[in-house]
């Protein structure tokens, strides 16, 4: 095996800001296991790791990178936390500091994220915090982590609410080994690409057709069309990150559907839905928002429904009192002064930020989002 992993691009020119580091693309591992030991090993080079897990991510593919890391020399120490949603929580976050601390770690360390979404989040908060920042790198095990949630800085935990503790915290760099994926469970997988039709919205009708396009391919886990969509999700996440790394304007609008997902997975108790599945249903309302609200484009909500159930997504949201809205919208982390800051979609590759009050958009929610206007009169606005 050679020094260097085989990849698909060379190294980015050094630049040690968040915010370059943050909008960096992938980077892509072709090869063994010990080829994405070798990457990390260069991307860290001379750190001690520790690797942070979960339960299910550690037993399926912890060993096997923990012993390529030591067959090219490096000391590695594991770090397991309990898998899912529920976990996210300030007593992780506590266990981790406590377990790090009783290692000695050192600020010349560099954690390893091995793991979805939970695990990122988690792990990035950790090293964004522990002796006031130490190094860490991401590498993704889910379609979602991939696509979204391992690139662009963010990190944080759950606390009465999705995400409402966090921080700004770029990885060294985000390394993409798409075998990973190829113990991902179905319905996992089939979350991972709510972000991914989200991207396509973004990014406008060219990349919605081409998704429409691939949609079975990619149900069917088609490996070329699922490397395909991650890049391209991937690639326009980067792209929004390097213009608006805090999230004070652009960033923003990749935020389509999660104002809703995230008051359906508080209320839900983080057990009926994955973060995937709350994103369908999240962007599904709020394409119906746009039609309500908005002069949006007629028909979009009926093919949004068809792309994300042929991806194997869930497009009707559960029903939630008004209360439970109410309450939940108003601990919005983007919300400004008292509106949600709901984002819209006009058209596919136009998106807006739309105010609006929590309780009128609760009421209009828990009565079953009807559409008061007709097309004639939506369009007319």
């Amino acid at each position: 095996m050679g020094a260097n992993p085989r990849t698909s691009q060379p190294r980015s020119p050094v630049n040690s800001s968040p915010e370059h580091k943050a909008a960096q693309p992938p980077r892509i591992v072709e090869g063994s296991v010990d080829d994405l030991a070798t990457a990390l090993l260069e991307t860290a080079p001379g750190a001690r790791l520790f690797r942070i897990s979960d339960a299910n991510v550690d037993a399926l593919h912890g060993a096997a990178l923990d012993a390529a890391l030591q067959r090219h020399g490096a000391e590695v120490h594991t770090l397991v936390i309990e898998p899912g949603e529920e976990h996210k929580s300030l007593e992780t976050v506590a266990a981790l500091w406590a377990s790090l601390i009783q290692l000695e770690v050192r600020r010349e360390d560099c954690i390893v994220a091995l793991g979805g979404g939970v695990t990122g989040d988690l792990a990035a908060f950790v090293a964004a915090t522990i002796l006031r920042g130490i190094r860490f790198v991401q590498v993704p095990t889910t379609v979602l982590a991939m696509c979204d949630a391992a690139i662009g800085g963010k990190c944080g935990f759950n606390l009465k609410g999705k995400n409402l503790v966090g921080a700004f915290a770029a990885p060294e760099r985000v390394l993409h080994w798409y075998p990973l994926l190829d113990t991902l469970p179905q319905r996992e997988f089939a979350a991972g690409l709510a972000e991914v039709v989200k991207s396509a919205l973004i990014e406008g009708e060219e990349a919605l057709v081409a998704l429409e396009e691939d949609a079975r391919q990619l149900a069917a886990r088609d490996p070329d069309a699922s490397r395909r969509a991650i890049l391209s999700a991937a690639s326009t996440k980067c792209t929004i990150v390097e213009q608006d790394y805090r999230e004070s304007g652009a960033r923003k609008l990749l935020n389509l559907g999660h104002t809703f997902a995230h008051v359906i997975e508080t209320a839900t108790g983080y057990g009926d839905f994955n973060h995937g599945e709350a994103v369908a249903m999240g962007m599904v309302l709020a394409a119906r928002a746009s039609r309500q609200f908005i002069d949006t484009e007629t028909g979009l909500e009926t093919r949004l429904r068809s792309l994300l159930e042929t991806l194997g997504l869930p497009t009707d949201a559960p029903t939630l009192p008004a209360d439970t809205w109410t309450t939940l919208l108003r601990r919005d982390k983007k919300r400004l002064q008292d509106d949600v800051q709901l984002i819209l979609v006009q058209q596919p590759g136009s998106l807006v930020l739309h105010p609006t009050a929590p309780n009128d958009l609760a009421v209009w929610l828990a009565d079953g989002a009807p559409l008061t206007v007709t097309p004639d009169a939506a369009t007319a606005r």
